[in-house]
């Protein structure tokens, strides 16, 4: 693996970490040191091919109001252990299973997803969620292969 690939799989880390660990909150402290100001987040909280679910969420703010949609619908979620992986040097993948309880109907839902976090210079700009590895897998392959101009 590279020295930027790594780096960038470090702030990937510690992103998800203070997501797993403190929750939403958490990892909006951590907005300024692992995002750019151009962050973008692609779908919404249901998911991104559910109805409404080509939303981009844009900067710090649209990141609150993502999660903010989230713990509306959400009593509660834990993510399992998360694995990492590189793909190029701007590219990370990230697979967690994922445990959660619906607000309405306290139904619970586990589910393994995959996220794909896209950086340039040390900085997350942009992620997306997929509800499988391989979907995932494939996004990231093609997001690693553009030019970062394109």
């Amino acid at each position: 693996m590279s020295d930027m690939a790594e780096r960038n799989v470090e702030v990937v880390r510690r992103w998800f970490d203070a997501l797993r660990k403190g929750g939403s909150d958490a990892a909006l402290r951590t907005y300024d040191e692992s995002a750019a100001p151009r962050f973008e987040w692609r779908g919404g909280p249901a998911g991104r091919d559910m109805v409404g679910g080509d939303v981009v969420y844009r900067g710090r703010e649209g990141l609150k109001r993502f999660y903010d949609e989230i713990d509306r619908v959400v009593s509660w979620w834990r993510f399992g252990e998360p694995e990492f992986k590189p793909y190029g040097e701007r590219v990370v993948r990230v697979n967690a299973h994922l445990k959660l309880s619906w607000r309405e109907s306290e139904v619970e839902l586990e589910q393994d997803m995959a996220y794909v976090f896209e950086l340039e210079d040390g900085k997350i700009v942009g992620g997306e969620a997929f509800r499988s590895a391989a979907e995932a897998d494939a996004h990231a392959r093609e997001r690693a292969e553009e030019r970062v101009d394109a």
